[in-house]
């Protein structure tokens, strides 16, 4: 496929999808108001790029924007992320609803907005649980490198490094269970 929107469009469960090196800003719609470089809508997808620093997602728009997304997913359960980067971003990677992913190897640099009042992250993870995160870099996010927010339950969170992020490097709030270890957390809040 020529673009990763349409592998996504013409993907099936079980799919694995392979991106080559590039810098991708095609965007695909998540709602009236949001947009994402990546939006995965397929549950058991495997999305593997050639690594972090070669295969980066950095959608169009304003970072600030708090509808713009790199990675997107809700209501999914199985997906695999791998090696991808992410830039330029409000939520480098935001998952919602989402159970059982895996994300390997992914750099999220870069994303979001410095003003006081916003909530945006590297990794944003709302109501999702059993997810592994491991080998993952976050840095220079504002506000957060990581938020494990409401309802995110029983999530590892293993060997990552987050720098520079304006507020919290690994932000947990309102839920159990979570594994958080060995992770290099530096220059944060």
């Amino acid at each position: 496929f020529r673009t990763i929107v349409h592998a996504l469009s013409n993907a099936k469960a079980g799919d694995t999808i392979y991106v080559d090196a590039g810098i991708y800003d095609s965007y695909t719609v998540v709602s009236s108001t949001e947009t994402a470089g990546i939006k995965i809508d397929t549950d058991n997808l495997t999305i593997i790029g050639k690594d972090s620093a070669a295969t980066v997602i950095d959608p169009p728009g304003l970072y600030w924007y708090p509808g713009l997304f790199g990675v997107y997913a809700d209501s999914q359960s199985g997906i695999v992320v791998k090696n991808i980067g992410v830039t330029g971003a409000y939520d480098g990677i935001k998952l919602v609803n989402v159970d059982n992913a895996v994300l390997w190897g992914n750099s999220i640099t870069s994303c979001g907005n410095s003003t006081s009042n916003s909530n945006n992250m590297g990794l944003n993870l709302q109501a999702s649980s059993y997810n592994t995160f491991s080998n993952n870099i976050m840095n220079s996010n504002t506000n957060y490198g990581v938020s494990l927010r409401s309802g995110a339950n029983g999530n590892t969170l293993c060997s990552g490094t987050i720098t520079s992020s304006t507020l919290y490097g690994i932000f947990v709030n309102g839920n159990s269970a979570n594994g958080v270890c060995n992770n290099v957390v530096s220059q944060s809040g």
